[in-house]
């Protein structure tokens, strides 16, 4: 079992059960709630389940990550989310701008609102300041 363990990275304590086909929802927030607006081309999202496989669901279209993007997926024990970027990103708010080249975060599931660091980034334009923005998923079911 520790082998297999070891092999198997995304099996972590971080687990959620989430029944039926709850709605995925990805955004990128930070604590100042000031963020107004982004752009970046999402390909997917693959949703990784604790007892082993994942589920790819397509976007493949350019959207707002402030707004934020939904798709239903399926239900179960879900370990982490990776969401896979096709282009760089870039979030604003009315003091800056921010660029990140990064195609893949993963987020670990371990509730229905889970986050993790939208890391690293770059200051595009302007003065930044205060909290790093973060990955954002919510699962709703």
């Amino acid at each position: 079992m520790i082998a297999f363990l070891a092999l198997n990275p995304l099996n972590t304590a971080n687990a959620y059960v989430f029944w039926g086909n709850p709605e995925l929802k990805l955004e990128i927030d930070r604590k100042d709630g000031d963020l107004t607006g982004g752009d970046v081309d999402l390909l997917a999202v693959r949703v990784h389940r604790c007892g082993g496989g994942y589920d790819d669901y397509f976007a493949n279209q350019t959207i707002d990550p402030v707004a934020g993007w939904t798709t239903t997926i399926e239900g179960g024990n879900l370990c982490s989310v990776q969401v896979r970027w096709d282009s760089d990103a870039q979030v604003w708010s009315n003091a800056f701008t921010l660029k990140s080249t990064v195609l893949i975060h993963t987020v670990s599931i371990g509730g229905p609102v889970s986050k993790a660091s939208w890391t690293p980034f770059t200051v595009a334009a302007g003065s930044f300041s205060g909290t790093n923005p973060n990955v954002v998923i919510t699962i709703d079911d």
